[in-house]
């Protein structure tokens, strides 16, 4: 069973919050490369992309594998 750092979670829905890992970074008073690196992490412990990226911002990966913007 692997432990999921409860940090790289909270980050991750801060990004979702936000629509942007540059937007969560400035919510969270941190480097946007330092949330993107968290969040990479978790995503490759989970074995899952939790967020489609684009330029212009993100998408969240819904339960079902499809995109929304919305967080669950």
């Amino acid at each position: 069973m692997k432990i999921v750092d409860f940090l790289s979670i909270s980050q991750a829905l801060t990004v979702a919050d936000h629509g942007s890992f540059s937007g969560a970074a400035e919510a969270l008073g941190t480097r946007q490369s330092a949330i993107s690196r968290r969040v990479r992490s978790l995503e490759d412990e989970l074995g899952v992309s939790l967020f489609e990226r684009h330029s212009n911002g993100i998408a969240s990966r819904s339960p079902d594998g499809g995109f929304s913007i919305e967080r669950a």
